[in-house]
């Protein structure tokens, strides 16, 4: 209790009215006494009932003295032992995850300035520590190099930092497999700092298109992933190794090893060719929702890029095919949707009535320009979207000297440029041959694009505010006794 109440004594100038902590108020006598009192106690009772609560209320006086080695070398302690101060079979008291936390606020994102040679002897937090300044591109080969000695009882982590480099900052691929030991085969199990060396490794050998052997490490990775984390960024790995070297069908094998939703309907959006979609279609080595994604996506992306003709033609894969009662989750604008959608009537205002899209696509095959039916194609996009939109994340292997994000390697050209529904409301407007209920509704439609704030919300086209206002009186004047005239009483 004394030891307490000297570090509340020393602490209790520095909090204001609102709670809030000012380092620089603290009563330092109080505090250093309270630090010889908590060893004191750990002294006289290693192991007694309040040794661990003694311990992490010396970090925090390490801390308010701003003593960061002290510090540090408390957590690099922790971290080498975590066991033996952190009870991890009680969830109720101080987790590892609780520690990680402390340690990120107390010395990596501490308001104190404090630099690489405050850790020179916690070689963890320092390898830690340099990754976060060469995140930030603000470590060079020459800090590596003059902190050489500060790694030397573990040299493994040393060389990790420089693989690291060689990989983010300064692409040198063969300075990564020259530092980085590769797999023996006969590995039964692997820790962390291991994991992380293959993965640089598999990322080199990337680097120098060596895509079958970065692949064979992916996959012996695999077998010997057990930590958390460790399965979905292999997948992720592998999945960027069959993109960039253009064997898309291997993720779709019945014995693929990329079994992740997500990673798979990025590359089905992103870069499966139509010839690929028909394929994946009718293969009965996927399962039944995904077909049924897949037959989706290639119905949408040819009927949204004036492929009439192939859509009718693909349409076909709608009938026996075990599909048709799969919800689609967020392909519409009422949450899901099965296939039949191709089949119903697309929804639309109540007194506008539009077909369904096998129908409007027989239209617009033997006339592009139908002003209802591009009407309704419009109506079609505003209702239906391409699936996965939450699936398509940047990709954390991502880096300056290796492509981008899944998806974005080898993108296809098919669906690339969809239908754009203002150009079609446009297209309406433009054509003298079309009825007033048509053209009205064209009006009305692309007005609401701008709907309200003044955003085109329907494709990129940049459209004066002049020009909307044009439309707005066209609508109000020359159309003034039709419905959408009477529903739009402002423009944007």
């Amino acid at each position: 209790m004394l030891a307490r109440n000297l570090l509340n004594q020393g602490q209790a100038p520095a909090f204001n009215n609102w709670g809030e902590l000012d380092t620089t108020k603290t009563d330092q006598t109080a505090i250093t006494a309270s630090r010889v009192a908590f060893n004191n106690y750990l002294k006289q009772y290693p192991h007694g009932m309040y040794a661990n609560s003694s311990k992490g209320l010396l970090r925090r006086i390490y801390w308010l003295q701003n003593n960061i080695k002290a510090l540090a070398n408390n957590y690099e302690n922790l971290l080498e032992n975590p066991q033996l101060h952190i009870d991890t079979n009680t969830s109720s008291k101080y987790s590892i995850a609780d520690l990680i936390l402390e340690i990120d606020n107390k010395i990596y994102f501490n308001s104190r300035s404090f630099t690489a040679r405050d850790l020179t002897q916690t070689p963890k937090l320092l390898f830690t520590y340099d990754l976060l300044k060469m995140r930030l591109n603000k470590l060079t080969l020459a800090n590596l190099s003059a902190q050489k000695s500060d790694f030397k009882y573990q040299p493994h982590l040393y060389h990790l930092l420089l693989a690291n480099y060689y990989t983010y900052q300064k692409s040198d691929p063969v300075q990564v497999l020259k530092l980085l030991p590769a797999l023996t085969g006969e590995e039964d199990n692997i820790n962390n700092w291991q994991f992380s060396e293959q993965v640089l490794r598999a990322l080199a050998l990337e680097t120098q298109n060596n895509w079958q052997e970065a692949e064979q490490l992916w996959l012996a990775l695999l077998a010997l992933a057990k930590q958390p984390y460790q399965a979905p960024l292999i997948e992720l790995g592998l999945a960027l190794n069959y993109e960039k070297s253009g064997q898309l069908p291997k993720v779709f094998t019945k014995d693929s090893k990329i079994t992740t939703p997500q990673l798979r309907y990025i590359l089905l959006r992103k870069n499966a060719t139509r010839a690929q979609l028909q394929q994946l279609a009718t293969s009965h080595e996927i399962a039944v929702t995904e077909r049924a994604y897949i037959i989706y996506l290639l119905l949408y992306k040819e009927l949204l890029t004036n492929q009439y003709q192939d859509f009718l033609t693909d349409s076909s894969l709608l009938v026996s095919n075990g599909v048709d009662n799969v919800q689609l989750t967020t392909i519409s604008q009422s949450g899901s949707a099965t296939l039949e959608l191709f089949s119903n009537a697309i929804p639309s205002h109540p007194e506008y009535n539009c077909p369904s899209p096998i129908i409007l696509a027989n239209i617009l095959k033997l006339n592009s320009t139908d002003a209802r039916a591009l009407n309704c194609l419009g109506e079609f996009r505003r209702y239906y979207q391409l699936p996965f939109s939450s699936y398509i994340p940047a990709s954390s292997l991502a880096n300056q000297h290796l492509s981008g994000a899944l998806g974005t390697n080898k993108p296809t050209e098919f669906g690339a440029n969809l239908y754009s529904p203002l150009k079609g409301y446009q297209s309406v407007i433009n054509d003298p041959e079309v009825n007033d209920e048509d053209k009205a509704f064209a009006l009305y439609k692309a007005i609401r694009c701008f709907a309200y704030n003044g955003d085109n919300r329907c494709d990129k086209q940049t459209i004066s505010q002049k020009e909307r206002q044009q439309w707005f009186i066209l609508l109000k004047t020359k159309y003034a006794k039709t419905l959408w005239a009477k529903q739009q009483t402002i423009y944007w």
